[in-house]
């Protein structure tokens, strides 16, 4: 069968005032596609772009071996911006 509308809830960071989590719900969605656009035009969408535009350091000599490494593979190493190595 077909599968159910996709809702889109999600932690965001610690509040100030109690330093709780912050549970965000966007909505139910049909498509994986639908609720990956809702996230992208909601302000934490935006800010996360924001952060993957930001300039990164440079990779140390053994990182840069590393992501060579990966891509003789084949791989492909994903960006976050959620994590203080960029990856």
């Amino acid at each position: 069968g077909e599968a159910g509308p996709l809702a889109v809830t999600f932690q965001r960071g610690r509040s100030l005032r109690n330093g709780a989590s912050v549970l965000v719900h966007l909505g139910s969605f049909a498509t994986a596609e639908e609720a990956a656009t809702a996230y992208a035009r909601s302000e934490y969408g935006r800010a996360d772009a924001a952060k993957l535009l930001q300039p990164r350091a440079a990779p140390t000599a053994a990182g840069a071996e590393a992501i060579r490494q990966a891509e003789r593979e084949g791989l492909a190493l994903a960006t976050s911006s959620g994590s203080n190595s960029g990856y």
